[in-house]
Order: structure tokens, then C-alpha cells, then sequence
């Protein structure tokens, strides 16, 4: 109950707590630390005045620092407050800046969208106004149309009354022209069955002329093979020369070599003479100390004992330098002459195997030449029979020619309709077949080498050729089968002369290529014999 009803008491005792608790402020705490370390250095210089200090100030003194530390502690966090808010300014202040650029870039945009709202009006005006125009061009456009189709029904109907009345003309012309032709192709059957005689004759010249060219070309094999073996031969004679060259390059590198040991042992000589000079010298050097003292003891005369001591000291002197000289120049001159013997022995055994080459290679080279010989008869028989094929074959194409300029006159004589139909059916079948001959000609002389290959393609393609000529008689002919094929016989006739000819053309060809390829095994022969001439000189020198 006391304690309840007396609630002044308590704040009268709390007022005079905090009226003697005194305000502490930073200053005084300052000074009473001063004071404090002023007194400890007091302390520590006179280390004889103490200062009494009571308890209650200890405690104040105490309390005072922890205040001290939690107002540092205070004024950190309001720093750094201060910081974050200044920061936060800062973030806000560039939104507000953004905000505004986003502001005034949408209102240059609608301004924008605006301008082109009335651009697009005005060009969906001029839109409207050129859709009106197109629309009255078309109704104009739809009228000129029925018109014009009007016009090309009309002009239709007259066109094709005219073809029928063509047609009718050309239907009577053909079939006159039919039945001349008919009455002509009656007498050609009889021109024909002449001329079938004569391609039998002809036939038969053909198949001798045929069996020679299959002689000429055995014959010619056998040439080929003769000139692979020749070119094997060239072959093993470069393989030989390429290693002679060797042999007289390793032979020359040896003569190098002795002719460094000779310069080495003259040398040597000149060392072993100056050797022999000094030791000459020396002697006299000894001789002359020899007499000097001799001179000496017969000025003093000693006896006949010592005499004969020095003596003999003197001669074993002698014989001793005399020993050593001679067994030096000795070694030296019997090493030389062993050396030099060697050397001689490995001379004359090259000597014998260049000799040995020589022998081979003069023996391969008269082989070589006698085969070429050989070629050489063989391919003259040849070109005497290619001639005299020649001159069977031009008096067989002025027998042809005579007959069928015959033939052609009598046609002509008949009907000159026929004669022209005739003259272009034959002139069409020959022509792709000369060009073919001539550019397989001009295709020979280019590439000479593959003359073989060439001839099997060319082939080919002249019997297409002929195959296509020959469907394209049975076309023309297709009224009467007993013509057609006296027709397609006359055209293999010439298929044939037309391949005889090109075979002939590739014949003088492959002659012209066997010259070329002799020619150069004489060049490559005088190359050899030029060599081995080097080498005899090399092995003379």
C-alpha cells in the first residue's frame, strides 16, 4: 500500500538520479581520457606520485567508454543509411529520365502515324479513281473481243473449204505420179539386175583384194613385234650405257682418290729426303768432332790400348746410325713399292672389264643394226605391195565408174524426174560416209600412236552408217520388195569399197608411223655410238 500510494516519491527519486547523472557529450570524454593518460605518463615518468582514484569514478569512467563505442557504432549505421538513400536518389532519378525519352519518343510516333493515315487516304482515292478507268477499258476491251472472234470463225471456215479443195487437187497429181513411177521403177528393175552381174565380178576382185590386205596386216603384226623387241633391246642398251656411265663416274672418283695418295706419298718422299739430309748432317757434325778429337789425342799420344778403344767406339757409333738409316729408308721404300703394285693390279682389271663392256655393247649394236636392216627390206616389200594394191583398186573405180555413168545415161534418157529422185538418193547415203572418211583421215594423222583403237571405232560407225542408209532404201522402195533388195545389194557393194578404202588410208598410216619409229631407232643408234666412242677415249685417257 505504500509503495502504491506514493507514486511521487518515485519520480522525485528518479528526477534526482538523472539530475546528478551528468550529460556526457563527446568533449568531456575527450578531456577525462587526456586526463587519464596525462596521468599515466605522469605515472611513468616519476613512477612516485600515485593518484587514488575511488571506485565510483572507475565505474563512471568505464561507462563513459561503452557509451563512446555504441555512438561510434550509431554513427556507422547512419552513414551508411545515408549512403543507400543517396544511391536510391540516384536509380530513381535515371527512371524518371527514361520515363521521359519513352514519352517523347511515343508522340514522334503518333505524329507519324498520323502523317501516314493521310497519305494512305489520299493514294486510296487515286486507287478508286484508276479502278473506275480499268473498269470502262474492260467493257470497251469485252466488245473489240466478240468482234475479233466473229472474224476467226469466218476466216476459219474459208481457210479449211480451201484445204479440202487443195487436198483433192494434190490426191489426183499423186496418184498419176504413182502410176509414171511405177512404169519407170519397171524398167530400173531390168538397169539393175545388169549391174547385179557386175557387183558379182566385182565382188570377187574384192574378196582377193581382201585376203591380201589380212596378209599385209600378219605381216604387219610381225613388224610390230619385231619393233617391241627392238625397243626392248634399246631399253636393256640405255639400261647398260646408264651403267657404264656409273662405272666411269666411280672410276673417275677412284682416280681422284689415287691420285690424292700419290700426291700424299710424294709427301711422304719429301719428308723421308729431308729426314735423310738431317741425319746427314748430323754424321758430318760427328765426323768433324771425330777428327777434332782425334787431333786432340795424338797431340796428348796416348798408348796403343786407348787407340784402339776409341776406335772402336767410334765404328760401333758408325754401324749403329748407319743401321737406323738404312732400316728407315728400307720400311719406306718397300711400302711404296708394295702400294704402287696394288695399284697397277687394280688398273689392269678395269682395263679388262671396260674392255668386256665394249665387246657387249659392240656386239648388241651390229645385233641391233641387222634388224633394223630386216625392218627396213620388210617394210619396202610392203610399200611395193600397198602399191600395187593401189593400182588394182584405181583400175577397179574407173571400171565401176564407166558402168554406172552407163546406167545413169540411160535413166536420164527415160525419165529425168527418176534421174533426179535417183541422183539424191544416192548423193544423201555417200555423203555422211565421205565426211566420215575424211575425219577419220584427218583424225589419223593427229593421233598417229592409237591407230589400232581408231580403226575398230571407225568401223563401227561406217557399218552404222550403212545400216541407216540401207533402212532408209527400204523405205523408199517399201512398193516393190523384189527392188529393195537389189537395191540394199548395191548398197552394201559400195559399203564395201568404202571400207576397203579406209582400210587402205589406215595403212599408210601404220607405214608412215613404222618410218617415223625407224628413224628414230637410227638416231638413238648413232646416240649409242657416239657413246661408247666417249667412253673408248675416257678409257684411252
Amino acid at each position: 500500500m505504500d509503495r502504491r500510494g506514493w507514486p511521487w516519491k518515485k519520480k522525485s527519486s528518479d528526477k534526482i538520479t538523472k539530475a546528478d547523472i551528468p550529460f556526457v557529450t563527446p568533449d568531456s570524454v575527450g578531456s577525462t581520457l587526456s586526463s587519464v593518460a596525462h596521468l599515466g605518463n605522469q605515472e611513468n615518468c616519476t613512477n612516485k606520485n600515485y593518484v587514488q582514484i575511488s571506485m565510483e569514478s572507475y565505474t563512471r569512467m568505464s561507462g563513459l567508454e561503452d557509451q563512446v563505442v555504441n555512438l561510434e557504432g550509431q554513427v556507422k549505421d547512419l552513414e551508411s543509411k545515408l549512403s543507400a538513400a543517396y544511391s536510391e536518389l540516384d536509380n530513381k532519378e535515371n527512371l524518371v529520365k527514361q520515363h521521359a525519352k519513352v514519352a517523347e519518343e511515343a508522340v514522334s510516333g503518333w505524329e507519324k502515324a498520323d502523317a501516314e493515315v493521310v497519305s494512305l487516304r489520299c493514294q486510296l482515292e487515286s486507287m478508286t479513281l484508276s479502278k473506275l478507268s480499268v473498269d470502262e477499258r474492260a467493257t470497251h476491251l469485252d466488245g473489240a473481243l466478240k468482234e475479233c472472234m466473229k472474224q476467226i470463225r469466218t476466216v476459219k471456215e474459208e481457210s479449211e473449204q480451201k484445204i479440202q479443195e487443195v487436198i483433192l487437187m494434190k490426191s489426183q497429181q499423186w496418184e498419176k505420179f504413182k502410176l509414171e513411177l511405177e512404169a519407170e521403177i519397171d524398167k530400173l528393175d531390168k538397169g539393175l539386175r545388169e549391174e547385179a552381174r557386175e557387183n558379182a565380178a566385182l565382188l570377187r576382185s574384192l574378196h582377193e583384194s581382201s585376203n591380201k590386205i589380212v596378209k599385209l596386216k600378219e605381216e604387219k603384226s610381225e613388224v610390230e613385234s619385231s619393233l617391241e623387241l627392238q625397243k626392248k633391246n634399246v631399253q636393256s642398251y640405255e639400261k647398260e650405257i646408264n651403267s657404264l656411265k656409273y662405272e666411269l663416274h666411280m672410276i673417275s672418283k677412284e682416280m681422284d682418290i689415287r691420285n690424292e695418295e700419290k700426291d700424299m706419298i710424294m709427301k711422304s718422299a719429301e719428308v723421308a729426303n729431308k729426314q735423310r739430309t738431317e741425319d746427314v748432317r748430323i754424321i758430318t757434325n760427328l765426323e768433324g768432332e771425330c777428327q777434332r778429337l782425334r787431333g786432340l789425342l795424338r797431340k796428348k799420344l796416348p798408348g796403343p790400348a786407348a787407340l784402339a778403344q776409341m776406335k772402336l767406339e767410334v765404328e760401333s757409333t758408325r754401324h749403329v746410325i748407319s743401321g737406323i738409316h738404312q732400316r728407315k729408308t728400307s720400311s719406306l721404300q718397300e711400302s711404296e713399292f708394295l702400294n704402287m703394285s696394288k695399284q697397277l693390279e687394280l688398273f689392269e682389271e678395269e682395263t679388262k672389264r671396260l674392255k668386256e663392256a665394249l665387246a657387249s655393247s659392240k656386239a648388241e649394236l651390229q645385233a641391233s643394226r641387222n634388224l633394223n636392216t630386216t625392218t627396213v627390206g620388210r617394210l619396202k616389200s610392203l610399200e611395193a605391195e600397198v602399191q600395187v594394191l593401189y593400182q588394182e583398186r584405181s583400175s577397179q573405180k574407173s571400171n565401176l565408174a564407166i558402168n554406172y555413168q552407163n546406167s545413169s545415161s540411160r535413166i536420164c534418157s527415160n525419165s529425168p524426174s527418176i534421174t533426179s529422185i535417183s541422183d539424191g538418193w544416192h548423193e544423201d547415203p555417200e555423203s555422211p560416209v565421205e565426211s566420215s572418211t575424211d575425219s577419220t583421215s584427218d583424225h589419223f594423222h593427229v593421233r598417229r600412236v592409237r591407230s589400232s583403237v581408231k580403226f575398230e571405232s571407225h568401223k563401227s560407225e561406217t557399218i552404222s552408217e550403212l545400216m541407216d542408209d540401207f533402212l532408209e532404201v527400204e523405205k523408199m522402195a517399201s512398193s516393190s520388195d523384189n527392188d529393195s533388195v537389189q537395191i540394199a545389194d548395191k548398197v552394201k557393194n559400195d559399203s564395201e569399197d568404202k571400207q576397203l578404202k579406209s582400210n587402205d588410208a589406215l595403212v599408210e598410216i601404220q607405214l608412215k608411223c613404222m618410218t617415223e619409229s625407224y628413224k628414230s631407232l637410227q638416231t638413238h643408234v648413232e646416240e649409242l655410238e657416239a657413246e661408247n666412242k666417249f667412253l673408248k677415249e675416257k678409257i684411252d685417257e
